[in-house]
């Protein structure tokens, strides 16, 4: 990567980043230990996505494409917020079009080769997911769902419940503040109460078919 790429992955990325800061969606429904791993994992994303785009062949994205990207990844995130903390109210038909739209998502961010589940992992996870915590399904999920990194195996994940993903490498010498300072302001907007009118992109009521 050259410099001028270099520069530009870390300038798309952190505006990637500010768009996932506030995005509340995220994390409504969870306590703060089970929403920090998906925070970490957004902000890893965030960067992997503007890595793509940087080495795409074709034209630099625009600021109106990258917050595009931003937009689509809190979307996806969301969307796996919604399957765990939604999964006792909704009914598998509901969690399996959601999980639908999960794998488009995905793909969308990351390409056609983007990590997804099959309908027998959807399936799987549908039955087995009374007997697991919050925390335990945001891992797990996040695991499945990142790009390059296989999926745990099932035995890891009860031997090892509250093992949250690896933490962000840390960051060269110059950037620590920034990238701390970037923690701190996702994870305050995080931390603010939910708003009480439900938000645009918030779940379906029962009986509508759009997730």
């Amino acid at each position: 990567m050259t410099p001028l790429e270099a520069d530009s992955t870390a300038q798309w990325t952190k505006q990637i980043q500010d768009a996932l800061a506030g995005n509340s969606g995220m994390r409504e429904g969870l306590r703060d230990d089970e929403a920090l791993p998906l925070v970490n994992w957004g902000a890893e994303q965030a960067e992997t996505i503007a890595q793509r785009l940087a080495e795409a062949d074709a034209p630099a994205p625009d600021a109106e494409q990258i917050d595009m990207a931003g937009y689509t990844l809190g979307r996806l995130l969301t969307r796996i917020t919604w399957v765990v903390t939604y999964r006792t109210k909704k009914d598998a038909a509901w969690l399996t079009r959601t999980f639908a739209k999960i794998n488009a998502l995905s793909q969308e961010l990351f390409g056609p080769d983007a990590p997804t589940l099959s309908d027998e992992e959807i399936a799987a996870w549908i039955a087995d997911q009374p007997n697991r915590t919050n925390g335990e399904l945001v891992n797990d999920l996040i695991a499945r769902l990142t790009p390059g990194r296989a999926a745990p195996p099932e035995e890891t994940l009860d031997e090892a419940p509250d093992e949250a993903p690896p933490e962000l490498d840390a960051p060269p010498a110059g950037e620590a503040d920034a990238d701390a300072g970037w923690h701190r302001r996702l994870w305050r907007a995080l931390l603010d109460e939910p708003p009480a009118e439900p938000p645009i992109d918030s779940p379906p009521t029962q009986g509508q078919d759009d997730v």
